[in-house]
């Protein structure tokens, strides 16, 4: 093995080498990823991957020193102007001995890039950081990090400016209740963040400094974020895209000294966590808080000092053959689900009440709605949940008396008629309820020594409705065994099958917020909700996600619009889905078919071409009853229907080993043809297993549209047309799409 130590200044590269992986680090801490192609035993060729470099700290020397290397492991320091060691640069060789971090096992064939920097106390909350930055272009498309408000796919077309990397609802810079810590590219380029990282951040292709006037246009940058909706009535979506702003063209990856409300970059926001204070010294529960070695060679450098602080930022790099085997890879080294999900909800759909009653649901509209589902209508069903205002209070854990005078009776009248009945849950609890008094009292409660922005009482903060709430302490132990015996109180009393879990997201919590486990990252709440609550339940959904894969729970997209837009209406439900299912959450509950209706109600054409788009999903989840719009919509969903009933089997098959493997139930076009070219910008086709396509339309009035097939020989779903494509992929121009058709293909085997 070629090794050097000492290494004297003039060193200034050094390869390292790992499986198909070699990476070039250069001393001013520039870092260059390629595949290596083999020709029998030799690397034949090297194919550029990724262009990345660290970000060195002001008043550093640009030039480092590389003090160390070898083939697999190389250190490079960078000193000030007065010779203090203020930043180091640590990679290894994922097949290293002495790598031994938890959220890599199983990732090969490539790096750990391990960026150190020392920041002061007193700047707790500016921009001090380390970060790693990534050249987007040269990397190809890129995919994954989660969901936002507007959702591209690939992400090159979006600007997303940098902000925290937590889950929100609507949050400051797009973001939105399911995070994930990785990316992927069309060259094969895997990026995972350590999901310890403290006061993360991510931009990409994030907006260059307004000009004086974009300041203050819709696509300006000036905005305040305090909880819930705030930003859902923007005159923009977020995030930007890069048709509205010019981008840096980088992926910016950072791990801040604190959360900040107006550093970042071309624009200021305030957002819940400001303020906020982690205990990197307490590391409370399940593989989000893994235990930590510290053994900087900052920390040695400050002789013990307190007045000094490291941020680390530290990510995977692997170079993998292509798209596909890179996320393949990603998906192995992620933590598993234990069970075998329900498979309910792909059976037949769940029927909400929230679209079509809002908060005014009770007892004789659940029947009634029940009544016509099956009675009159005839429609399949899985799940009947009621939503928002059926209990006596916000965190009372009773049917409101008034409102639902004998819950058991209609919970027996459901099942008799084919329904599992869930009930809409949050962990937020309004001070004039006995579960506040009873709570407060036994310390059941995420704590505040300062007050919410527009509330009196420290702990109390704002959500989605008006009345101000506190969250449970889920560190608490007995604060979730409390909540837990509650629900399975109701479930025991009425019957009740199971829950809908919604919030979970940091984003609710209150300012400067306490818990009994003090958290090193605000995404420990969203983990709990989902791995302590939500699975203890065999039939749950959860909304909110984050380093939580293993909760092995369905996993809702965020609450749509109706309308036809990529803004979080229609064009948004298939990359939405797609970005699910490469991120570890195959099990995608697609939002209610034709959005929420907030404020306007969806279109029969619109509501129609969703339940179409919607119907090769994994679910199908109706709260607008399709009767509402009319016969013809109503026959043309019990066609949609029948349809369904021809995939059931394979869904229900794909689900269950899903639910073992993480591995995607609905996937990109690219997954089936990773390296076709034409695969990788295709947002509004989905594949269904490994031999089926989908290509549902998403534009108002459509009548004909484009469709790629990959490689193959394919026939129509529902009809007889046949295509030979086995000597490459190709397009089907202007292929006749009716108002009751939904292009679909199966492969000829």
């Amino acid at each position: 093995m070629r090794y050097s130590n000492n290494l004297d200044d003039t060193a200034r590269i050094q390869t390292l080498k790992d499986g198909n992986a070699r990476l070039r680090v250069c001393s001013d801490g520039r870092v260059s990823l390629f595949y290596a192609h083999y020709n029998g035993e030799e690397a034949s060729n090297w194919e550029l991957v990724s262009s990345s470099y660290v970000t060195v700290p002001p008043g550093c020397n640009r030039i480092g020193k590389i003090v160390s290397a070898r083939i697999d492991e190389c250190l490079v320091e960078f000193y000030s102007e007065s010779n203090e060691l203020v930043s180091t640069l640590k990679i290894k060789a994922l097949s290293n001995p002495a790598q031994d971090l938890e959220w890599t096992k199983n990732l090969s064939s490539g790096f750990i890039v391990d960026y150190e920097v020392k920041t002061f106390e007193g700047n707790e909350f500016s921009v001090e950081m380390a970060e790693i930055v990534t050249d987007v272009e040269s990397a190809g498309k890129w995919f994954g990090g989660g969901h936002f408000v507007r959702q591209e796919w690939p992400l090159n077309g979006a600007c997303l400016e940098v902000g925290p990397h937590y889950p929100f609802d609507f949050g400051p810079h797009g973001i939105n209740t399911l995070v994930s810590n990785h990316w992927v590219t069309s060259k094969g380029l895997a990026i995972v963040a350590d999901p310890e990282t403290t006061f993360f951040h991510v931009g990409l292709n994030a907006p260059k400094e307004n000009t004086f006037f974009e300041a203050w246009t819709p696509n300006g940058s000036r905005r305040k974020f305090h909880t819930g909706v705030a930003n859902i009535l923007r005159p923009q979506a977020l995030p930007l895209t890069s048709k509205m702003r010019v981008g840096d063209g980088k992926l910016r990856l950072q791990s801040r000294s604190g959360f900040c409300d107006s550093k970042y970059g071309a624009f200021s926001q305030e957002h819940p966590l400001v303020g906020w204070r982690n205990n990197e010294e307490t590391h409370p529960i399940g593989n989000l808080a893994l235990e930590q070695k510290n053994n900087s060679a900052l920390n040695k450098n400050n002789g013990g000092s307190n007045k000094k602080k490291i941020c680390t930022m530290r990510v995977a790099l692997l170079a993998k053959k292509n798209v596909r085997e890179a996320t393949e890879n990603v998906l192995e080294s992620m933590p598993k689900p234990t069970k075998i999900v329900d498979t309910n909800l792909t059976r037949g759909p769940k029927w909400s009440t929230w679209a079509r009653y809002k908060t005014a649901v009770d007892q004789e509209k659940v029947t009634k709605y029940a009544k016509e589902i099956v009675d009159e209508y005839q429609y399949e069903r899985s799940i009947m949940e009621i939503d928002d205002r059926w209990s006596s209070g916000y965190g009372e854990l009773e049917f409101d008396a008034v409102k639902f005078p004998d819950p058991k009776q209609m919970v027996d009248e459901l099942h008799n008629k084919g329904f599992k009945v869930t009930l809409w849950v949050t962990p937020f609890v309004t001070e004039q309820t006995k579960a506040y008094q009873e709570g407060v009292e036994k310390g059941y409660f995420v704590k505040s020594k300062v007050l919410t922005p527009g509330h009196s009482k420290p702990g109390f903060f704002s959500w989605w409705q008006p009345s101000g709430v506190v969250a449970i302490d889920l560190t608490n132990k007995d604060a979730r065994d409390w909540f837990l015996n509650g629900l399975k109180s109701l479930q025991e009393r009425y019957g009740i099958d199971g829950f809908k879990f919604d919030a979970g997201e940091p984003c609710f919590l209150p300012k400067e917020f306490e818990t009994k486990i003090p958290m090193k990252h605000p995404s420990e709440y969203t983990r709990l909700w989902s791995t302590e609550i939500a699975k203890t339940f065999e039939i749950c959904e959860v909304r909110s996600a984050h380093h939580s894969t293993d909760s092995g729970v369905w996993t809702r997209i965020g609450d749509t619009f109706s309308s036809w837009t990529t803004s979080n209406g229609l064009r948004s439900l298939i990359p939405h889905l797609l970005t699910s299912s490469i991120v570890g959450y195959p099990l995608c509950l697609p939002d209610m078919i034709g959005g929420n209706a907030y404020g306007v109600p969806p279109s029969n054409e619109l509501f129609t071409r969703w339940a179409q788009a919607n119907v090769f999903m994994p679910a199908m989840q109706f709260s607008i009853p399709p009767w509402e719009f009319g016969a013809e919509v109503a026959e043309a969903t019990k066609k949609i229907m029948q349809t369904r009933s021809k995939i059931i089997e394979l869904i229900e098959d794909l689900s269950i080993e899903s639910s073992k493997s993480l591995m995607p139930i609905c996937s990109p076009l690219w997954w089936l043809a990773p390296e076709d070219e034409n695969t990788f910008d295709v947002n509004d086709q989905f594949c269904l297993g490994n031999d089926i396509v989908v290509a549902p339309v998403v534009y108002d009035k459509q009548r004909k549209r484009d469709i790629y097939l990959p490689k193959g020989e394919w026939k129509e779903f529902e009809g007889t047309k046949t295509f030979d494509f086995s000597k490459g992929g190709q397009w089907i121009r202007n292929y006749e799409a009716g108002i009751h058709d939904i292009p679909a293909f199966k492969r000829v085997v």
